[in-house]
């Protein structure tokens, strides 16, 4: 991992690895369970075939799951493309192409997130937050 603001995540586990790092209404989080998931997505999008350097777009509302996959994404090597989960499927798919995403993390309910990303061919992986029992075909659960 190169000098970058995953840095953060991993300098909280060491120095206060028991200590509240997340507070949501669904629950807290340490920073010893918050850098466990961080590094668990990071080694999946790596799996994926992400590389330093590639682009993934993040679709979540504010909940522990985007802070997660935006330190995941950056631990990865990767950049973290923000996309407002109000937007429609064309201004996904738009946002994608613009920034030569490779990858998205869609927050389940957000149709429009899944929709627009079946629209941009060259996005390969998408990586579904808050899913049920169903994922679309080729979707890998966060």
């Amino acid at each position: 991992m190169s000098l970058n603001l995953a840095l953060i995540v991993e300098n909280g586990r060491r120095m206060f690895a028991d200590e509240i790092a997340l507070i949501h209404p669904d629950r807290t989080m340490t920073y010893g369970e918050l850098s466990a998931r961080v590094r668990r997505f990071a080694a999946a999008l790596r799996a994926a075939g992400i590389r330093p350097g590639d682009k993934v777009g993040v679709m979540i509302p504010n909940r522990p799951e985007f802070t997660i996959a935006y330190f995941g994404i950056l631990h990865a090597g990767g950049v973290v493309v923000p996309l407002n989960i109000l937007l429609v499927a064309d201004e996904v798919a738009y946002t994608l192409t613009d920034s030569d995403a490779v990858a998205m993390v869609v927050w389940a309910p957000i149709e429009a997130g899944i929709r627009g990303f079946e629209r941009v061919p060259t996005c390969k992986h998408l990586f579904i937050a808050g899913a049920g029992a169903d994922l679309p075909s080729g979707a890998v659960r966060f």
